[in-house]
């Protein structure tokens, strides 16, 4: 059974796209940047995660905006820094939960890592320059099958309510300090040409503290967004009928390969830059706010207790802070990047089947 553009575009619009609502990092939970309520709530939340302006993608390879989902045309430009940090060590392992992820927007996920200056994340920017370095990637797991079994993707396990979300390992070699995560869905359901891939970045920050390592990354295995990613990559621009889905960008760092500058607390028999994709669980694991009180650090490294009540009211009292919280930008309407979607889309002439691979067709 083969559906039609307007039902795809019909079911986009109902399901949405996706952000991440919410992370555990070292057995706290942390609310996101909520681009539907925080824009409008005073005061303005502080956050560990960037601000989002919505919940639509990027497929422009080449703007500054595929950096952490900034809003260009509203002035933000690459990313608006959050006001906090977590706190966490090398080595800690972060669950992500996104929104419910919409069957049809089948991908990878990918998680990368900048270190940020020894005075925080708070009011850098990292532009166009080369600091990121890719710490885990999952993608099409298992091909469809001769038998009918459809495509096992990475994303497979976001599509379902009440899902235990999704885990990245901090390395575990990296030196303390404050770091920049960029995480990712590559959504490549329509990508048999440019623009066509849809990618949901964005970024959250932590204080790494308390770690035996003492690895800086080397220069020459970091990369720069935009500028890790090509239109013409097979991996951004991907036929469908492929039994395989190279993952754009560069290799996974590794701690047990000795990158970097300094040396590692302990050796590795295996890379420490790991995924865990995690099967469904009880809807309490999604819609997670922390029984025990989580610790964001602002920007001089004081101490801001968020309690369990004030993450439900949004609101978080600091005892020092002299974070620099950028402006609240405009939010900007879903419905205009879907029916944008749908518009380039129907040129192109695509048709997606009941199956996981998309195909395609002349109208």
């Amino acid at each position: 059974m083969r559906y039609t553009l307007a039902a795809l575009a019909s079911a986009s619009l109902v399901l949405g796209h996706g952000y991440v609502e919410n992370a555990t990092i070292n057995g706290q939970s942390y609310p996101f940047y909520d681009p539907n309520t925080d824009p409008y709530t005073s005061p303005t939340p502080e956050r560990i995660s960037r601000k989002i302006p919505g919940n639509g993608p990027v497929e422009n390879v080449t703007s500054i905006d595929i950096q952490c989902n900034g809003d260009s045309v509203d002035g933000v430009i690459g990313s608006a820094p959050a006001a906090l940090h977590a706190p966490a060590a090398a080595g800690d392992n972060v669950t992500l939960f996104w929104s419910l992820w919409p069957d049809s927007h089948y991908g990878a996920l990918v998680t990368y890592m900048a270190r940020c200056p020894d005075t925080g994340c708070q009011d850098w920017l990292p532009n166009s320059t080369s600091v990121w370095f890719k710490i885990a990637e999952d993608g099409l797991i298992t091909p469809e099958s001769a038998g009918g079994q459809a495509d096992i993707w990475a994303v497979d396990s976001l599509e379902v309510a009440g899902n235990a979300g999704y885990t990245y390992t901090i390395p575990s070699c990296l030196a303390d300090g404050f770091y920049l995560v960029r995480h990712e869905i590559i959504a490549v359901f329509l990508a048999g040409s440019y623009p066509g891939a849809q990618l949901y970045p964005g970024c959250h920050q932590l204080n790494i503290t308390g770690g035996a390592g003492s690895t800086v990354v080397d220069s020459d295995e970091l990369v720069a967004f935009p500028g890790a990613y090509a239109g013409t990559d097979p991996g951004i621009t991907w036929d469908s009928s492929s039994t395989t889905y190279p993952i754009p960008g560069p290799s996974v760092f590794s701690c047990a390969a000795g990158s970097g500058s300094g040396d590692a607390a302990s050796s590795e028999s295996s890379a420490v830059a790991t995924q865990t994709l995690v099967a469904a669980s009880s809807a309490d694991s999604q819609t997670s706010t922390a029984t025990t009180p989580a610790t964001a650090v602002s920007p001089t490294q004081a101490q801001t207790t968020i309690s369990a009540s004030s993450i439900a009211s949004s609101q978080i009292s600091s005892t020092s802070s002299t974070a620099v919280v950028p402006s609240a930008t405009s939010l900007t309407s879903d419905a205009t990047p879907v029916a944008a979607e749908t518009s380039a889309a129907a040129s192109t002439g695509k048709k997606c089947s009941k199956r996981r691979g998309l195909q395609r067709s002349n109208l």
